[in-house]
C-alpha cells in the first residue's frame, strides 16, 4: 500500500485481540508513506512473511506496544518513526 497524496493516510487498529497488520507465510506486505495508529498493544504480526516499512510513522498510546515477528523478514527503508 503506497500513499501517493500529500496528505497522510491513517490505518487504525480499534480491536485489542488482533494485530493491525498480519503478514502470512510466503506473503509480502509493503507500507509506504502511511501513518499507523495503534491504541492497543497489537501493531504488526509477521508470521513467516516479509514486511517492508518505508517512510511511515507509527503512533501508539501503549507503552507495551509491540510488533510480533515469528520468522520471516522486516525491511525498513527511508524514515520510519515510532511516536508516543
Amino acid at each position: 500500500m503506497r500513499n501517493q497524496h500529500s496528505s497522510p493516510v491513517f490505518l487504525i487498529n480499534l480491536g485489542s485481540d488482533y494485530p493491525l497488520l498480519h503478514a502470512l507465510e510466503g506473503n509480502q506486505m509493503t507500507l509506504d508513506n502511511i501513518d499507523l495508529l495503534a491504541p492497543t498493544d497489537h501493531i504488526i504480526m509477521n508470521h513467516q512473511g516479509t514486511t517492508t516499512l518505508k517512510n511511515l510513522d507509527i503512533h501508539s498510546n501503549e507503552t507495551t506496544s509491540e510488533a510480533l515477528f515469528e520468522g520471516g523478514n522486516i525491511i525498513i527503508e527511508g524514515n520510519v518513526k515510532v511516536k508516543p
